[in-house]
């Protein structure tokens, strides 16, 4: 059957009207490139027609001249998938949308002239300098702080752990694009035409803010039906490390969306992260009232609120949520992997709750019963299985029974090795819970087990990280062992440094390298201060955790070992000369 095709002068204009880009809006993929022979190119694009060429042929006009059909105007550029694409779903294309790709994708051409084009990997370079300078910047803003906010620790360690990871950090950057693109289409014949095409240009740009603003300014008029509009809005804040605005924008999408429970979890999970305790549970209480029926979306929510009340060291409202949480999935009965894993780790959640408090006993049968389990249903090799023992182990280690943590710490580092690899973060947490056990029995194997340790951490994270911090701690109480006092004084301070620009001093894990600095301070003659930093150890102990906790006792033991007792208007005394004699030695620490 006769075709009547395009001449190659209207293909040419055709084509260079896109600068050779496919013209589907949800393609736009580059359809010209350079031969390996210096005088040919390779081309993946075809001059489509809209209206067929042909009779019988996909959206053919009867009606249409032979002229209007040769004619620019019924010819479109694609690229091979996308003009098999249409004619083979033609129902789903019909001509009038695909006439609309042809406009917008000229439109978009023009808008873009005079414009650099960036390759894949120069537009991969740019996004990583963006984030170097964004590291800079919040670097400097945490050292100049008085008072780091957890916010800008969090903003850092996201900037940090993308550039660690920047092939799929920057994948996740385009699909992000994307995705805000799309909700720009979805409300394009409701924008400004200039606001439109300039917006979606300067997003391939991967510059959002332009976007932002129309979106914003579209929300403002539009504020009953704009959920999709907020959420985009609110991935844009969150790319650009604005995480109070980005949760702003996600609290609002789940009020217009009627608490869609992704949303809620996204929202609340980003205000627990920066440190936004109060707006967190206000937005999963309002999750849980909205959610009427669905049992297991109240037991997710009222589980993270457990999360939270641990991180705030409420141990009260954090074993009460989560056993609610617990009772809620119990009475659902048995529903499958899912529904047991989400059990799981609520009741995982509970055990170190238990452990937290010095309850070892509770925390050991959670433990035992969750290995029995996840050997049934993952095998004795998976990483459920490796988080128990690491978690048992913890537990033997708090009773003194060395041995015990040993055996359970080897056996968790030998399943992380094999399932992730021996550099892998999570290897390394159980590489330093090893060589921690290894203190008293092996000193040496300890030392190099956490110089070990501490290299990779600073690769990862580098210095100002608690994880570091954790390393720094124990390889210090591995000095000590070895009576290296200076060694081990020198490591506990760097340790408490970066503590206490991610946390206050009365933070377990402060506390922790308080207590311990104590000690190496008596050991090298300075008694006043040791007692001072030991008596300020054990009143903040027995405040958080209670007279009874293990760790308070440890502490007062301590303190009645070095110099007695002590009054409490004394203690008061120490307490303060203290807190103002650590902040002025870490300020010269970080002036030096």
């Amino acid at each position: 059957m006769a075709r009547d095709n395009f001449l190659k002068s209207t293909i040419d204009i055709i084509r260079d009207r896109v600068n050779n880009f496919c013209s589907n809006p949800a393609c736009k993929i580059s359809t010209r490139s350079a031969h390996s022979l210096i005088n040919k190119t390779t081309s993946t694009g075809i001059a489509a027609h809209i209206c067929a060429a042909s009779k019988n042929g996909p959206r053919y006009d009867k009606n249409m001249t032979v002229v209007d059909r040769v004619s620019g105007t019924n010819c479109i550029w694609l690229c091979c998938n996308c003009a098999t694409m249409i004619d083979k779903d033609h129902k789903k294309h019909p001509v009038e949308l695909i006439f609309s790709w042809k406009t917008e994708a000229e439109k978009r051409v023009s808008g873009n002239h005079g414009h650099v084009y960036l390759t894949s990997n120069e537009a991969k370079d740019k996004f990583e300098l963006q984030l170097i300078e964004k590291k800079l910047e919040f670097s400097k803003l945490l050292n100049c702080a008085l008072s780091p906010t957890t916010e800008i620790e969090t903003k850092l360690e996201d900037v940090e752990y993308k550039l660690k990871n920047i092939e799929a950090s920057y994948d996740q950057e385009v699909l992000l694009r994307k995705e805000i693109e799309e909700t720009l289409y979805t409300f394009k014949n409701k924008l400004p035409y200039d606001a439109f095409y300039k917006a979606t240009n300067l997003l391939y740009e991967g510059q959002t803010d332009y976007a932002e603003k129309i979106l914003n300014e579209f929300i403002d008029d539009n504020e009953s039906n704009m959920v999709k509009a907020y959420i985009a809005s609110g991935k844009i804040s969150e790319m650009k490390f604005d995480y109070k605005k980005a949760f702003k924008m996600y609290e609002k999408a789940s009020v217009v969306s009627e608490s869609q429970p992704h949303i809620i979890n996204h929202a609340a999970q980003l205000a627990y992260r920066v440190g936004l305790y109060k707006e967190a549970f206000a937005l999963l209480e309002r999750g849980i009232n909205d959610l009427d029926e669905d049992v297991i979306g109240k037991a997710i929510y009222i589980n993270q609120k457990g999360l939270i009340y641990r991180s705030m060291g409420d141990y009260k409202n954090a074993i009460s949520s989560f056993e609610e949480s617990l009772a809620l999935v119990s009475g659902c009965g048995s529903q499958g992997d899912e529904l047991n894993g989400i059990f799981d780790s609520i009741k995982s959640n509970l055990a170190l709750v238990y452990i937290d408090q010095g309850k070892y006993s509770l925390g050991m049968d959670i433990y035992k019963e969750l290995i029995k389990s996840d050997t049934e249903s993952h095998g004795s090799n998976s990483l459920q299985v490796c988080c128990s023992l690491s978690a048992i182990g913890t537990i033997h280690e708090k009773n003194n029974n060395i041995p015990g943590a040993i055996e359970s710490y080897e056996k968790a580092y030998d399943i992380s090795v094999n399932a992730l690899g021996k550099n892998h973060p999570g290897t390394i947490t159980h590489l330093n819970n090893l060589a921690l056990s290894y203190i008293s029995s092996h000193p040496k194997k300890s030392e190099k087990m956490f110089k070990g340790a501490l290299k990779i951490r600073l690769e990862q994270y580098g210095e100002k990280h608690l994880l570091t911090a954790t390393v720094l701690s124990n390889l210090a109480s591995c000095y000590a062992e070895q009576n290296k006092d200076l060694k081990s004084k020198k490591s506990s301070l760097r340790a408490l440094a970066i503590m206490l620009d991610c946390h206050d001093e009365k933070h377990p894990q402060a506390l922790r390298i308080r207590h311990n600095l104590a000690l190496i301070f008596s050991k090298l003659g300075n008694k006043d201060k040791a007692i001072e930093m030991m008596a300020c150890v054990a009143d903040d102990r027995k405040n958080i955790l209670g007279h009874d906790h293990p760790l308070t006792k440890l502490s007062i033991g301590s303190l009645s070992q070095l110099g007695g007792s002590i009054s409490q208007e004394q203690l008061n005394v120490f307490a303060f000369k203290n807190s103002i004699t650590t902040i002025k030695h870490l300020n010269g620490q970080k002036n030096s």
